[in-house]
């Protein structure tokens, strides 16, 4: 038997004893096509969530920084002021 025709006979017999499998070899073979896509997804909402947090935690130091600065300043510097001069 030459080579390419036995490999081919193997072949064939492979997939006769796969034939009742054809679903979920079907159902695995999708998913692998989804697992990639999924996989590069996967950091997307964690950088998001990590964007919100170093956003939030900026905007509590940038006041934070403000009320320090204005805190030790004189009732005197405020009252001739109004209050979007302050």
């Amino acid at each position: 038997m030459e080579n390419g025709k036995g490999d081919l006979a193997i072949f064939r017999r492979s997939l006769g004893y796969a034939r009742p499998y054809w679903p979920h070899i079907t159902g695995v073979f999708l998913f692998s096509l989804l697992a990639t896509p999924l996989a590069l997804l996967a950091p997307l909402p964690l950088a998001m969530v990590v964007n919100v947090l170093s956003g939030e935690r900026m905007v509590l130091d940038l006041r934070a920084s403000i009320f320090r600065h204005a805190q030790p300043l004189s009732l005197g510097y405020h009252d001739p002021k109004g209050t979007a001069d302050s």
